[in-house]
Parts: structure tokens; C-alpha cells; sequence
């Protein structure tokens, strides 16, 4: 009829440690999430830079040096989204500015 306080202590534990354990799996999973959205967004931003870059002619690159448009080929290509964010901030940016 009556619990004894090990079955209480083992019940309570139960609980603290499933609760412990919900709140460790919901944490894992919005970080999964997260890094899924990133991923994601680092390839769509990966793809529209390197379409422009496919369409931008060589005149329009802030320097006007030899081989611009194959540098940042090499440099959106090999360095996936850090390099397509680079390529934002030094080339597309500008561009839009004037």
C-alpha cells in the first residue's frame, strides 16, 4: 500500500533523470536544426554567388587586375560559403553601392 522511501528515492530519481534526459535530447535537437538551417543557407548564398560571378563581366570587379574573375573562382569554389561570403563583401557589396 504504502511506498517505501527507497522506492520513493528511486521514483524520484527516475523522474529527475527522464526529465534530464528530455531536456538534453529537445537542446541536441535545436542545435541539429540550426545547423541544418546554416547549412543550407551557406549553400543557397554558396550557389547565388557563384552565379554572379559566372555572369559578371571582367571590367566589373572592383580591381581592375588580370585574372580577378578566375581568382574568385578559385576562391568561391574552394572555400564553399566562407569563400562566398568573402566574395559578398568584397565584390557584390561594392558592386550594388556603386
Amino acid at each position: 500500500m504504502y511506498e517505501s522511501s527507497s522506492d520513493a528515492a528511486s521514483g524520484a530519481f527516475a523522474a529527475v533523470f527522464g526529465l534530464g534526459m528530455a531536456s538534453f535530447w529537445v537542446v541536441w535537437m535545436c542545435i541539429y536544426c540550426v545547423g541544418i538551417i546554416l547549412g543550407i543557407a551557406g549553400m543557397v548564398l554558396w550557389l547565388v554567388m557563384l552565379i554572379d560571378l559566372a555572369k559578371r563581366e571582367d571590367q566589373n570587379f572592383p580591381d581592375k587586375g588580370e585574372n580577378q574573375k578566375t581568382l574568385w573562382l578559385l576562391i568561391v569554389i574552394l572555400g564553399g560559403a566562407i569563400g562566398a561570403l568573402v566574395y559578398y563583401f568584397l565584390v557584390y557589396k561594392k558592386a550594388k553601392n556603386g
